[in-house]
């Protein structure tokens, strides 16, 4: 990974993803799950089948046959931010803190910090997508799609490399 980030600031590196997944891997998820994925991330799927972020708080999007329910391998970090939530005066993720663990937990391993992109599979966007959440730990953000989620850490990486090529003077 550390190779992938290097590569990436010097101008070197230009894809970070995976083959693509077939649609026998993204059915056997969806049969897994009892869901019909998101269209916009079933089609990011079907180019690449994950994806490392350098740099960024998400370090990668597993493959679809990783994904899993956030309590079944991080139950921990869904009691902390459900206790963490819960003493937070805004009740804006009431929602969202008592169903954490049933959410689909779609990023890597978290950079030395608990943070998660997730699908909220009881959470639907005006466009019938399953809501994206991103938990970090200054809280949650909502984000209508999977596909409004990517755009934003495109646009995050490409702000990073601006400010590491265009240092202030």
């Amino acid at each position: 990974m550390p190779q992938v980030a290097i590569a990436a600031t010097a101008g070197h590196a230009t894809w970070f993803g995976m083959p693509p997944a077939t649609q026998e891997q993204i059915t056997s998820a969806e049969q897994r799950w009892g869901v019909t994925l998101p269209s916009t991330y079933t089609a990011f799927l079907r180019v690449s089948n994950g994806f490392l972020m350098p740099g960024q708080s998400t370090s990668s999007i597993l493959p679809v046959e990783l994904i899993a329910h956030l309590g079944d391998d991080h139950a921990d970090v869904a009691r902390f931010y459900r206790e963490t939530l819960d003493s937070w005066p805004d009740e804006v993720d009431d929602y969202v803190q008592n169903r954490l663990e049933g959410t689909i937990q779609l990023s890597g391993p978290p950079n030395h910090r608990p943070e998660f992109v997730l699908l909220d599979q009881q959470e639907k966007t005006p466009k019938g997508e399953m809501e994206v959440v991103k938990l970090a730990h200054e809280g949650t953000e909502h984000i209508d799609s999977f596909e409004q989620f990517m755009e934003l850490q495109l646009f995050s990486v490409n702000y990073g490399l601006r400010l590491y090529r265009e240092p202030w003077r």
